[in-house]
Formats: structure tokens, C-alpha cells, sequence
């Protein structure tokens, strides 16, 4: 046994070592609905417990959903499907499996709380050095997103401050930078703030837009979403404006080319003031181009009559 654990373990530091924990993880769960089943007192005969069969069968159809959420990489859907499968039937296996969400999704604090529980819920776990390299190898991500957090927010609060003295093209670089040092949405919002000052609409739009995809249930969802609508009338503006400056049949310039009712209105091209004044300047030069070729034609032609008459001969 000794060998075998020790085997599993060199597999882990190897390249492959990340499988071995997924794999468990994946197993693991329904190993553990089994074992319950088999513990449990009276299950398979007539003398079960028809509740706690109603709450198995439930828990295991969660599990199983979270199983296809995890394999497709929707760790966050995963998670929640594997606590409430730990809700309804506490096993210790699914608190590897929430562990392990939890790591996958970056969150290693309580990714290291979840194992320690499945530990010491599982004494005698047969994954139990598994787990103990998890727990490890989490920590340092744990330490090393601490050092990449004080950066940020040392970016962040530099960032507030240019905002604030209203250079804003320097404080946005600060957002910017901040988020490259750590990803949080919450930057996402402040970097949008600095676009929409800085009127450009596009790039505030799709950091708003970013920032209510993942934060659905931020407190600030209305506010965020009247900053869109209204980056979002300007950015049409702004494109109508263009089209106009493009194509002049696009309307007059005080109303962009929009009749109040949201329709482009054409102008005739033959309203237009400069085809007019095209059409005169063409024709005036047309009229002293064909005046000047005739006066040549009429002096040069007299100086070419010939000197002579057939075969007349003037000696």
C-alpha cells in the first residue's frame, strides 16, 4: 500500500499530477454516494427509509450535473451544484470536489478549507497525499496572489488619485495596469469610467459590458446599465455623424440626417448647393476652352494654304 501511494504521488509532481486531482475529483463524489448507500441501514430492503431514498437520489442528480458543469470547465456552476448536492446528503467527497472548484476558480483560501474539511472528515482518505500536495501547492498560489493584490492596489489607489485631479488618461493606465496585475471585475467598472470621460464610447462600452457579465448582482447594475444606454446613443451619434461626413445625401448637418421619427432622411442631389456650382464652373470652362480652340484653328489655317495650284506653274 505504501508503494502504491508513493507511485500516485511521483505521478503528481510529474506533468500529469493536475489529471490525477481532476480525475479524483470527478470520482470521487459518486465512490462516496456509493459507500453511503452501502452504509446505510435497511437501504435496498423494504424497511428503508423512503425520505432519506428521495434526498440520495436527488443529492446524486445534482452530483451528476455538476460532474458535466465541471468537465466543461463551468467551475462556477460546478460548485454550485456540488454544495448543494453537500446540503442535501453531507458526504466528505464532495467537499474535495467543492476544494477543487474553488482552486480552479482561483479562490485558494477557500480552496484550502475545503480540503482541510474533507480531511479531517476523512482520516483515513486513500487520496489523503493527494490532497496534502494540493493543500501545498495552493498555499504558494495563495502567497503569490497576496504579493500580486498589494501591487494592484497600489496601482489602483494611484489611479483614483490622478482620476481625481482629472488626468485622466494617466489614471486609466493605472486601472489598466492594476487589472493586468490581478483581473478583478471591479477595475473593470473604473477602467469603463475613464473611457466614457474620455468620450470614447466603444471601449467604455464593452468594459461596462464586462462588468455586469461577471457581476450580475452588483448593487450598482442600474447605474451601470444607464451609463451603457447612454454610451451606447452616443456611439450611434458618433456613427451617424461619420456616415454623414462620408456620404453628404445623409441629411443636413444639425439634425445628422434623422427627421426626429429615427429615419435618415436623403436630400436630392439636385438640392445640393455645390452640384450647382460645379455645373456653372464646368460649363464656363467648357465655353472658354471651345472659344479658344476656334480663334487657333482660324489663325493657323491661313498660314498652311499652299503657294501653288495643281500643276500651274508661276515662272
Amino acid at each position: 500500500m505504501r508503494c502504491a501511494n508513493h507511485s500516485s504521488i511521483q505521478n503528481l509532481r510529474g506533468a500529469r499530477g493536475w489529471g490525477v486531482a481532476v480525475l479524483l475529483a470527478l470520482t470521487l463524489g459518486g465512490a462516496s454516494v456509493a459507500l453511503a448507500r452501502k452504509a446505510t441501514p435497511g437501504a435496498g430492503s423494504v424497511t428503508a427509509q423512503p425520505q432519506s431514498d428521495v434526498l440520495r437520489t436527488k443529492a446524486r442528480k445534482i452530483f451528476i450535473q455538476g460532474q458535466t458543469h465541471y468537465k466543461l470547465g463551468r467551475f462556477h456552476k460546478a460548485l454550485i451544484a456540488y454544495t448543494r448536492a453537500y446540503q442535501l446528503l453531507p458526504l466528505a467527497g464532495f467537499l474535495f470536489n467543492i476544494g477543487q472548484c474553488h482552486r480552479l476558480l482561483g479562490q485558494y483560501k477557500r480552496a484550502i478549507h475545503f480540503y482541510r474539511g474533507y480531511l479531517r472528515e476523512t482520516p483515513g482518505a486513500p487520496n489523503l497525499e493527494v490532497v496534502k500536495i494540493l493543500i501545498g501547492r495552493t498555499q504558494k498560489k495563495l502567497a503569490e496572489q497576496s504579493t500580486r493584490r498589494v501591487r494592484a492596489q497600489a496601482e489602483f489607489t494611484e489611479g483614483v488619485r490622478l482620476y481625481a485631479l482629472g488626468q485622466v488618461r494617466q489614471g486609466l493606465a493605472k486601472f489598466k495596469a492594476a487589472y493586468q496585475v490581478l483581473p478583478s471585475t471591479g477595475y473593470r467598472y473604473h477602467i469603463a469610467q475613464c473611457h466614457r470621460k474620455l468620450k470614447e464610447w466603444k471601449q467604455a462600452v464593452f468594459y461596462y459590458e464586462g462588468y455586469l457579465r461577471d457581476n450580475p448582482a452588483t448593487p450598482m447594475a442600474s447605474l451601470v446599465e444607464a451609463h451603457l444606454k447612454d454610451c451606447r446613443r452616443r456611439l450611434k451619434e458618433a456613427d451617424l455623424k461619420r456616415r454623414a461626413i462620408l456620404n453628404p445625401n445623409l441629411g443636413s448637418s444639425g439634425n445628422n440626417g434623422n427627421n426626429g421619427n429615427g429615419d435618415v432622411k436623403v436630400v436630392p442631389l439636385t438640392k445640393k448647393w455645390w452640384l450647382w456650382t460645379v455645373v456653372v464652373v464646368g460649363v464656363t470652362a467648357l465655353a472658354v476652352g471651345l472659344g479658344a480652340g476656334l480663334g487657333n484653328r482660324d489663325s493657323g489655317g491661313l498660314g498652311e494654304v499652299p503657294t501653288t495650284l495643281g500643276t500651274v506653274s508661276w515662272r
